[in-house]
């Protein structure tokens, strides 16, 4: 195994992270989104799913959202838009590591509902894991709001 740092930039500002490589390169790999209040360091299943891929053949990459760990920004200032951006460059700039032949996405909590919205084809598999809302509670209300403009 090999953990190499990286930084990005998502709207304007610093994200810091990490990819984790198994032994044998090139390899498919999944992108771990931390919940809204974690990071890429804290957060329940970590380290253990992401060490469990890369152990398993995967390469893995984990980052702080903005306003988390050692990202730019507060954790005050995060928006929903924000966190969405930052999935969106995530994808990009894993995407052009050369050792990645494919990738899945797997997403906690809050990243749950925001990966969601997430639309790019180059993603070929996706994981839930405790979304921050029941979807059956979401559903009575969206239905009553479409119900009620006719």
């Amino acid at each position: 195994m090999q953990r190499k740092n990286i930084e990005f930039r998502s709207n304007n500002h610093r994200l810091i992270g990490f990819i984790t490589y198994p032994n044998k390169l090139p390899a498919p790999g999944v992108i771990t989104f931390h919940g809204g209040t974690n990071t890429k360091d804290v957060c329940p299943c970590f380290p253990q799913v992401p060490d469990a891929l890369v152990e398993n053949g995967y390469i893995n990459m984990r980052f702080d959202f903005y306003g988390s760990g050692e990202s730019d920004g507060l954790f005050q200032d995060k928006t929903n838009a924000e966190l969405l951006q930052n999935m969106k460059d995530a994808i990009n700039f894993f995407a052009k590591d050369k050792n990645v032949t494919k990738f899945g996405i797997t997403a906690r909590s809050q990243s749950g509902i925001q990966q969601a919205y997430l639309y790019d084809k180059r993603i070929v598999c996706r994981v839930v894991q405790s979304p921050a809302i029941g979807v059956r509670s979401e559903e009575r209300r969206v239905g009553k709001e479409c119900r009620s403009r006719g």
